[in-house]
């Protein structure tokens, strides 16, 4: 990419999951960003919550540890604005540990946003735990979960008929694969069919 003269992001610092290092052939970075957000905000907002709790307890998993890896996933995301594999249970800063370079912070200043940082983060992620937390209670004492399905949960058909999936139809590349791979299941059958017995 370099050799072809593509934007790359100047500070490695940054080459992590969550910025945008080089530049794409068809978003600018601020539309790069924006729909990063919006695909971790549309998986995790409260009606897919609330179907991923309906499907775990129609599995007789434990929605108590899907709740944890939500908060842990949507969370490290949401209030710390890091990716879950970056993320800890709290996040420590020390004073004194800065990068080579920059100068050692004043305990006040530091302590001051530091202590605003600490409420601006952790207050808004108790809530979200608590709120996921009134979903798993209301789904796990609804008797009707045990009972629940959806596509995601029915059993996969064999056949590739399922027109149903607007997955498959939604762009032209999607209908020209489903139509490959109908082409080449129909192949196959008739391989089959004329193999002897």
């Amino acid at each position: 990419m370099y050799l072809r003269g593509v934007w790359m992001e100047p500070d490695t610092n940054n080459y992590d999951v969550e910025h945008v290092c080089m530049a794409h052939p068809l978003m600018s970075a601020t539309e790069w960003r924006d729909i990063y957000e919006r695909a971790w905000h549309l998986y995790y907002s409260p009606q897919h919550i609330e179907t991923l709790f309906k499907r775990t307890a129609a599995c007789g998993a434990s929605t108590a540890r899907l709740a944890a890896m939500i908060f842990d996933f949507y969370g490290s995301h949401a209030f710390e604005r890091v990716h879950p594999l970056q993320s800890g249970l709290i996040r420590r800063k020390v004073r004194l540990q800065r990068r080579k370079g920059l100068p050692c912070e004043k305990l006040l200043p530091f302590s001051i946003r530091r202590t605003r940082e600490i409420f601006s983060t952790y207050v808004p992620a108790l809530r979200f735990r608590l709120k996921l937390e009134r979903i798993r209670r209301r789904i796990v004492n609804d008797p009707a979960s045990a009972t629940y399905t959806d596509l995601a949960l029915s059993p996969v058909e064999d056949d590739l008929e399922s027109d149903k999936l607007e997955l498959l139809q939604n762009t032209e590349a999607a209908r020209r694969v489903t139509q490959q791979a109908r082409l080449k299941a129909a192949a196959l059958q008739q391989v089959e069919e004329r193999r002897p017995v």
